[in-house]
């Protein structure tokens, strides 16, 4: 079953290192599920990583991070947000990481507003890929 905007698959963690890879989890296995090949499910993984680590970086301390997964027009979107500290900087994601996470998918962001930081992700499911 895929995660569309009607169903969405939400987690909840704290915006702590060492729930990155719960999140990265679910999305590769949601990407998996998707029919993304292995390349593409690593490069998931990457951006997952770099989005979150970003979010977490400008929480506040002991924020949840909120995320949602959902499959639109055959794309995989992710959506974070966590409660940013006082002093968190307008930009979390270093241009070299940008840059990376920019080659990656088709369109992501980051930023800081209303007191959250928030980041999101999307990238489509491969041309000529089966939907199961």
């Amino acid at each position: 079953m895929f995660a569309t905007s009607e169903s969405p698959v939400t987690l909840v963690v704290p915006a702590d290192h060492s729930f990155v890879r719960v999140v990265r989890l679910v999305v590769s296995s949601l990407a998996a599920d998707m029919d993304f090949d292995f390349e593409e499910v690593e490069d998931l993984r990457i951006v997952t990583d770099e989005l979150i680590s970003a979010a977490i970086a400008g929480a506040a301390i002991r924020a949840p991070l909120h995320v949602r997964l959902t499959s639109i027009d055959d794309a995989l979107c992710l959506e974070a947000s966590v409660a940013a500290t006082d002093d968190a900087p307008g930009v979390l994601l270093d241009p070299l990481a940008a840059q990376i996470v920019e080659a990656l998918v088709e369109g992501f962001a980051v930023g800081v507003a209303d007191a959250s930081v928030t980041v999101s992700f999307r990238s489509h499911r491969p041309a000529g890929a089966r939907r199961g």
